[in-house]
């Protein structure tokens, strides 16, 4: 190949490359199947369509999250129990960017704030996730098969990062088996160092 086509080439990338990404970005518009050819071109673990997505989270703009106006279909129908209201009522751009998309900001970046400034409120101590604000380390920003938009039931959510071997050991641990850590603890922080709820400051002074 002349070094002239080769140069037009490399310099044609780019924008091809552009193109295509702005395909993937609108692709939600498209039925399921075109989505579903654009996304797998960029992406790996793409879920075929009609194949069954992971427990607890929906993919936004599928037809197996939304039905023909264009709106979340009813709970019962993707077992899901909770929903984020802008997702919940179409309301994207609440956190979107109509024209490309992306979000107005990350996470991190404080995008969560701009509706939730008062989490976790005036506390002494916060939990990890929250100080930095990754609040998609324990809830889904769309929809969730569990309360409050958790990623998994609210038993099992918080050994994803803790061990059971390093909970203190006392009779207050014995049953986290079956007891949620949030019936005594405050996922996002409080005012004591385990940002124990004063029920359970209570029953541990005992």
């Amino acid at each position: 190949m002349p070094k002239q086509r080769r140069s037009l080439g490399k310099r044609r990338a780019p924008a091809i490359f552009a193109a295509l990404l702005a395909t993937a970005v609108a692709a939600p518009a498209c039925s399921e199947p075109t989505r579903y050819g654009v996304l797998s071109f960029f992406f790996d673990g793409v879920p075929k369509p009609g194949e069954s997505r992971p427990k607890g989270y929906a993919y936004p703009g599928t037809a197996a999250t939304r039905d023909a106006s264009g709106r979340p279909p009813e709970r019962a129908a993707l077992r899901l129990v909770s929903f984020h209201p802008p997702y919940r009522e179409n309301r994207c751009s609440a956190c979107h960017d109509s024209g490309s998309g992306l979000l107005f900001r990350t996470p991190q970046q404080g995008l969560c704030r701009r509706c939730h400034p008062n989490v976790p409120g005036q506390v002494k101590f916060l939990h990890g996730p929250v100080a930095v604000n990754d609040c998609l380390a324990c809830h889904n920003p769309h929809a969730s098969a569990y309360p409050r938009l958790l990623l998994a039931d609210n038993k099992a959510l918080c050994f994803r990062c803790h061990k059971r071997a390093d909970l203190t050991p006392g009779p207050y641990h014995a049953t986290t088996a079956t007891q949620a850590c949030i019936e005594c603890h405050n996922a996002h922080g409080g005012d004591t160092r385990f940002f124990l709820k004063k029920e359970a400051t209570v029953e541990e002074n005992k």
